[in-house]
């Protein structure tokens, strides 16, 4: 008897299996698949895109950079507390760069 009710449960398995199955013969674990992939396949070509505009702004940020006039630095920083030694500094450097440029024009005062 016990031979009887296998052959019975594994012919009524099968018969399940057939009636869940899709009548066009596919499965859905491969269109499943097949979504994945192209879900993936999507996000990975936005995460690029985005990647490749990113770079685009940088080499565009580096370009106007570098043609951005450069400014003379300081030769060392200027403090808050400091302000007053820094404006008499550099009236001495003026007063000296008039009186180099007056020696070399020939003009005398």
């Amino acid at each position: 008897m016990d031979q009887g009710r296998r052959e019975i449960m594994r012919l009524l398995t099968i018969s399940a299996s057939a009636r869940q199955r899709d009548p066009a013969g596919g499965s859905q674990s491969a269109l499943n698949y097949c979504m994945r992939t192209a879900v993936v396949i999507l996000i990975m070509a936005g995460l690029g895109g985005v990647f490749l505009v990113q770079k685009h702004h940088e080499h565009e940020a580096a370009i106007a950079k570098a043609a951005a006039p450069q400014t003379a630095a300081s030769p060392r920083p200027v403090s808050e507390h400091d302000w007053a030694k820094h404006a008499l500094d550099t009236t001495a450097k003026v007063t000296r760069q008039v009186v180099q440029q007056r020696k070399e024009d020939g003009v005398r005062k």
